[in-house]
């Protein structure tokens, strides 16, 4: 009985070791826009690397309920006057992506005279196939 113990643990703790990243690949489009990007989603650490077609990247910690997945960026530009928030939401049954960006002024001064501007995206990934690697 321990023997059978022992190995039931066993693989309980191999199993939940075997968890890997998902890849995706995105497509999403805005009223004026396309974007492709990618999408490497780590359950197990809540991690998220997200990079963009032109190569640049960004890594963020993920929320991971039942069907969605939820990760964002916020970036300070010109100088630290503008923040850009990029939010993103990926439907887990259905592959559905969006992604709402949201332009704004730091500070407070500008707010009341410069409204935020938003680009909404919506769009579809695919699961990437992985070949099993040496490393």
């Amino acid at each position: 009985m321990r023997r059978f113990l022992l190995a039931s643990m066993l693989l309980l703790v191999e199993e939940s070791g075997l968890a890997s990243p998902v890849y995706l690949e995105c497509k999403a489009a805005s009223a004026n826009e396309k974007q492709t990007f990618s999408v490497a989603l780590d359950e197990e650490s809540h991690k998220v690397t997200h990079t963009h077609e032109n190569g640049t990247a960004f890594n963020a910690d993920g929320f991971f309920s039942i069907d969605k997945i939820k990760y964002k960026t916020v970036d300070l530009l010109d100088g630290g006057n503008v923040t850009m928030t990029r939010q993103y939401e990926i439907d887990r049954t259905t592959l559905a992506v969006v992604h709402t960006l949201v332009a704004e002024p730091t500070a407070e001064q500008f707010r009341a005279k410069i409204p935020p501007v938003k680009n909404l995206y919506r769009g579809i990934c695919t699961v990437v196939k992985v070949p099993k690697r040496k490393i």
